[in-house]
């Protein structure tokens, strides 16, 4: 019992230290607004690579399709990006 509890332990230490050093990035891009959904914006960047990102509903209210902004953005190793920053850009 004492040998499980022991590979038990030493398992959940493993498991979080893996958790805790998973990969975060931030990245920042000019993107043109593709479509907007209830909580995610699909957006293309110059390269053409399309993404879609959660964003907060009062965000939602402020951006149009089809026009150019300055996204910046957390992408997560275990789920997806989320919007952290958003700025015009004049066409």
């Amino acid at each position: 019992m004492k040998k499980f509890i022991v590979s038990l332990l030493g398992t959940l230490v493993v498991f979080i230290a893996i958790v805790w050093t998973s990969k975060t990035t931030m990245t920042g891009e000019i993107v043109k607004i593709k479509e907007i959904n209830n909580e995610k914006v699909t957006i293309e960047n110059l390269n053409g690579r399309v993404a879609a990102i959660e964003a907060p509903k009062t965000i939602l209210n402020l951006i149009a399709v089809d026009k150019q902004y300055y996204f910046e953005y957390k992408k997560y190793r275990w789920r997806g990006p989320k919007l952290t920053n958003i700025q015009p850009i004049g066409n």
